[in-house]
């Protein structure tokens, strides 16, 4: 598991490229998914951080399980298709959509002062970055 899963880590902290693929079928759902759950959750990070906004938690939960479905499906539709490297790689989007989902529930049943400390720190390296790297790959 270890090789599947460190070379695409390697891959999105910038320590490796990964060669340009042909475009796969689902490709563009895939990023239009992508784009809508980062844009929900770089608005969610402005909106804690507002006083005066309402952070719409629920929201940014239902574009993360959209995309996290979009990728489940395309995943299984082109499986046949995807290389190694394709199908590590959307094994560790899903985990990362996870892992976001996760973090939106943290900040959604703490306080307002915990999800503030939560999106300016966690949620970005452990969120935003990765899916920022996935929507321009």
């Amino acid at each position: 598991m270890s090789k599947i899963f460190i070379p695409a880590f390697v891959a999105l902290t910038g320590c490796a490229t990964l060669p340009a693929a042909a475009p796969q079928p689902g490709d563009a759902e895939i990023r239009l998914a992508l784009s809508a759950a980062e844009a929900s959750l770089r608005q969610l990070v402005l909106d804690v951080r507002d006083d005066a906004a309402v952070p719409d938690y629920a929201g940014s939960l239902a574009r993360l399980d959209e995309a996290r479905v979009t990728v489940a499906t395309q995943a299984v539709l082109g499986s046949a298709t995807y290389g190694a490297v394709r199908t590590a790689e959307r094994a560790l989007l899903g985990v990362t959509l996870k892992v976001c989902a996760d973090g939106v529930e943290k900040m959604a049943a703490g306080g307002r002062a915990d999800a503030q400390g939560y999106a300016q720190g966690q949620l970005g390296f452990s969120c935003l970055v990765p899916l920022s790297l996935f929507a321009v790959r």
